[in-house]
């Protein structure tokens, strides 16, 4: 075999790598967790006030962390003001 031919199958076996690892991440469905109970979150400064998300509330699974937390993603819809980007 030629020096050629090996590097041309070891960028094939790349690409063949890539486009089933993409292929893979874009068909996994998300974790969704749906809250049971409503859920406080604070944050910023000791006065602000805590913000609730109720009861029935979508948690996208995002990432699990080595320290022990997971975070999880709120996606939330606004309409009729104007946000400045």
């Amino acid at each position: 075999m030629s020096l050629y031919s090996k590097a041309v199958y070891i960028l094939l076996g790349i690409l063949i790598g890539s486009v089933g690892s993409y292929v893979i991440q874009q068909t996994k469905t998300p974790r969704v967790h749906k809250l049971q109970f409503p859920l406080a979150l604070s944050g910023g400064t000791v006065d602000s006030p805590a913000g609730i998300l109720p009861k029935g509330t979508p948690l996208y699974y995002d990432q699990a962390f080595p320290e022990g937390f997971v975070r999880y993603r709120v996606y939330v819809n606004v309409e009729g003001v104007k946000l400045e980007t």
